[in-house]
């Protein structure tokens, strides 16, 4: 059996990005970022963050952006790059 450490963020309007610790080895980890949609039962995973990198609510934001961008077929920082907000969801 085996515990997993999370961080959700949930973004009113949008969904949840939540972000789940991953050993690397060696005493090295990193983090797994999912998103899921206000309404869906299962997230989707959309990045890997770089090692040493921390979770924080301006990166939820981030990736919450760029998962809606994906969603609209989008180039996946195009909300990011124009200071946008995308429609809820």
């Amino acid at each position: 059996m085996k515990a997993v450490r999370t961080h959700d963020y949930q973004i009113e309007g949008y969904g949840t990005v939540t972000f789940i610790k991953v050993d690397l080895g060696s005493g090295h980890s990193s983090f797994k970022v999912f998103w899921q949609k206000a309404r869906d039962e299962n997230g989707t995973r959309i990045a890997w963050m770089e090692e040493g990198q921390k979770p924080s609510a301006k990166l939820a934001v981030f990736y919450c952006k760029m998962a809606c961008a994906k969603e609209d077929d989008l180039d996946p920082y195009h909300y990011q790059d124009k200071g946008l907000n995308p429609p809820p969801r």
